[in-house]
């Protein structure tokens, strides 16, 4: 016999892992990591896991956002802004700011596997 409960809980977890997966698009489109997760969870406000995880992990995302906005900020301002150019001190925190997000969204992934809820680091304020 199936488990139709186990099965569509399988499956509403699966959208929390393909929101999870969608944060890797700020590597290709700026603040795509609050663009296609922000469409995923609105789009699927209703799944169970979504309302509890997804808005964590949604919450998680801005909130690094905007300290990584600050900081771009900050460093364009302190740094000499290169001539015209973007400083290179932009361009690495960009790069860290993108590894850092990868090894999140991969812990993420593990933690989703074995607990099957979000990670304790993740905030509640959506």
């Amino acid at each position: 016999p199936v488990d139709l409960y186990t099965d569509a809980s399988a499956e509403s977890l699966n959208v929390v892992k393909l929101m999870n997966f969608s944060i890797l698009s700020v590597l290709m489109l700026p603040f795509g990591n609050l663009i296609v997760p922000g469409l995923i969870y609105f789009s699927n406000k209703t799944n169970e896991h979504m309302r509890n995880i997804g808005k964590r992990i949604l919450g998680f995302q801005f909130l690094s956002t905007a300290v990584f906005c600050y900081i771009t900020v900050l460093l364009f301002l302190i740094v000499d802004r290169g001539h015209g150019a973007v400083p290179l001190p932009v361009i690495s925190s960009y790069l860290i700011y993108s590894s850092v997000s990868m090894l999140i969204v991969f812990k993420t992934h593990w933690h989703l596997d074995k607990e099957q809820s979000a990670p304790s680091f993740f905030p509640t304020f959506i």
